[in-house]
């Protein structure tokens, strides 16, 4: 089975758990396990709010959210500035393990909870693509064999 869906939405900080909502909803409709649920709406969430917080307001953001049997993979795509993501995980470990508890920690959250994570530099902006296997509930329809014939 494949599924994919996309979403414009303006810069704001109110339009993240629109995104976070709609992944979280579709994945359990799919019988995705509420582990892999909760792994992949905490990455989006951050990956979201990075935007919100570092692509400035003005623009819009896109996401797109694509389900290919036991893979899902999220692509979040700003118009901002663009980013070195070597530089800003150089940046991270060179400061240390820091007492701010809701700044700088996003990247490694993400990479801990994707099973790959990676940045593709655009003309305007930078698109952050989460793919994440997929543990299934029984009777999950992404489990279900094709039928044959």
């Amino acid at each position: 089975m494949h599924l994919s869906y996309g979403l414009r939405l303006p810069t704001d900080v109110r339009h993240v758990p629109v995104v976070r909502h709609l992944a979280t909803a579709t994945l359990t409709q799919l019988g995705v396990s509420p582990d892999s649920i909760d792994d992949i709406a905490l990455a989006v969430t951050e990956a979201c709010s990075n935007v919100v917080q570092h692509a400035g307001s003005g623009a819009d953001f896109e996401v797109r959210v694509s389900v290919e049997g036991q893979w899902c993979r999220i692509e979040v795509v700003d118009g901002g500035g663009g980013f070195d993501p070597v530089r800003a995980a150089a940046d991270v470990l060179a400061e240390g393990p820091s007492s701010d508890l809701t700044h700088g920690r996003g990247l490694g959250l993400m990479r801990i909870l994707v099973d790959q994570l990676h940045f593709e530099p655009g003309e305007s902006g930078t698109t952050v693509v989460l793919v994440k296997h997929l543990q299934l509930l029984s009777g999950s329809v992404l489990a279900v064999a094709p039928p044959s014939g």
